[in-house]
């Protein structure tokens, strides 16, 4: 607060302050400073940065529904501030059906304040992808996808959307348009630590459950898994799927070197202890 008296137009300070407030739970004060720092930076999504912050670090939401209810009462015409209430009133219980009336009026007055800003269409997208995984009712993937299409209209070369969409994609099992999604993402450049890793996840999903899983072209198979390697050579699930791969196509020398490396990285999956048995009893059968 002395800082601010010398400089009130510090962002970094009023971060700071605002943060204070969040975990002091005043939040009229917090919704005051978001006000304050919006001001100051047109540009940048405050209300997300503090939301993803506490979600990251809380189990239970229902604190941020409260913030974000004060930070729209206090800047009632900001678009960010009322997507972000929308997202908290989704994630703040299992029962997401419950919650998908109210959360999609937050998230439709953000649309109507700024129908041009893509993360809203996104949030929205997440919302219906969410439903379907809850309920295991395939059909509101459409209706996700239907919410993707309407960004995709305002922007069809935005990074953060394309990695919507490929999220979105790899929960429906469609796992070449998620990888196609995905890497042009990474590639186009989007700075962002999960990208790589979504990347070499969905590349280990199609090589396993699309090869592996069912017989079919495991030379492909391992093409794809040793594009997951390249990304993540340290992840004992991406070897332990080699392994799998060259063990179905009797490779079984290659196959042991993959999984040794894979139970070293993670000794307490219990699939990768019975692939390593597998592939030690195959090795005897093969010697004898």
């Amino acid at each position: 607060l002395k800082s601010l008296k010398y400089n009130p137009k510090n962002i970094t300070n009023h971060m700071h302050l605002l943060s204070f407030y969040v975990l002091k739970k005043q939040y009229k004060e917090a919704a005051s400073e978001f006000k304050i720092l919006s001001g100051l930076d047109k540009d940048r999504d405050f209300y997300h940065e503090i939301y993803k912050w506490r979600a990251y670090n809380d189990k239970d939401l229902k604190d941020m529904v409260t913030l974000f209810e004060e930070a729209v009462k206090i800047n009632p015409d900001s678009y960010l501030a009322h997507r972000v209430l929308g997202i908290a009133i989704r994630d703040s219980s299992s029962d997401i059906k419950k919650n998908l009336p109210v959360a999609m009026k937050s998230l439709n007055k953000a649309l109507e304040l700024n129908p041009k800003y893509i993360p809203t269409y996104i949030a929205i997208a997440n919302t219906y992808m969410y439903m379907a995984m809850t309920t295991k009712k395939k059909a509101y993937y459409n209706d996700s996808l239907r919410w993707i299409g309407k960004a995709y209209k305002l922007n069809p070369k935005d990074l953060i959307l394309a990695y919507a969409a490929g999220y979105i994609y790899l929960h429906m099992g469609q796992y070449d348009k998620a990888i196609e999604k995905f890497e042009y993402t990474y590639y186009g450049g989007y700075k962002d630590e999960n990208v790589l890793q979504i990347l070499s996840q969905a590349y280990n999903q199609k090589a396993y459950i699309s090869h592996y899983k069912t017989g079919i072209n495991l030379e492909k198979g391992l093409q794809t898994i040793n594009k997951a390697i390249m990304l993540d050579e340290n992840n004992g699930i991406i070897l332990s799927t080699k392994a799998e791969l060259l063990y179905k196509m009797g490779r079984y020398d290659e196959a042991y070197e993959y999984i040794k490396r894979g139970i070293k990285l993670e000794p307490n999956e219990p699939e990768i202890k019975q692939d390593l048995e597998n592939i030690e009893k195959a090795l005897k059968k093969a010697k004898k």
